[in-house]
């Protein structure tokens, strides 16, 4: 209880500004407990989908002893009274999300999806967004993967 949680999902890579998060708190948390953190949709190394383009997700959070998440698929953090806070994407920090650069990935998963009720998702509803446009990953959104691992991912 009391500590920052930092939470990513499997298809997930958090930027490598996020490995300054613990000075970023540190100076300028104040009475923040909760942080958006800006998610970007992977469609190509270098470009994401226009689909929700930086839009901020609760990931980063003060565990309390009330903290819980509702649904089992896309869980969503439940706490009472948050005082929320954006990161400025000047500094770099950012997720990048996978799921939308492999097109067999993406639709198996948009299957399992449909058959899941709470998942927010019926059929149709991931593979369309692939015609939403493409937007450039603002320079300072630098992320490291493994050479050979895009490939890899990409023709799973």
């Amino acid at each position: 209880e009391g500590q920052w949680i930092l939470k990513w999902d499997a298809d997930e890579l958090p930027t490598t500004g996020l490995k300054h998060i613990a000075e970023y708190l540190t100076k300028y948390a104040g009475n923040y407990n909760l942080f958006g953190i800006p998610i970007y949709h992977m469609r190509t190394p270098t470009q994401a989908l226009g689909v929700e383009y930086g839009f901020a997700h609760s990931r980063l959070y003060i565990k309390q002893a009330w903290t819980r998440y509702e649904e089992p698929v896309h869980a969503r953090l439940v706490q009472p009274y948050p005082r929320a806070n954006t990161f400025d994407v000047a500094l770099g920090m950012g997720m990048i999300h996978w799921s939308y650069y492999c097109d067999s990935r993406l639709r198996r998963k948009e299957e399992w999806y449909a058959k899941q009720p709470t998942s927010g998702h019926g059929k149709g509803t991931l593979v369309k967004n692939w015609s939403t446009g493409l937007r450039d990953l603002p320079p300072n959104m630098e992320y490291k993967v493994a050479d050979g691992w895009l490939e890899a991912i990409k023709n799973a």
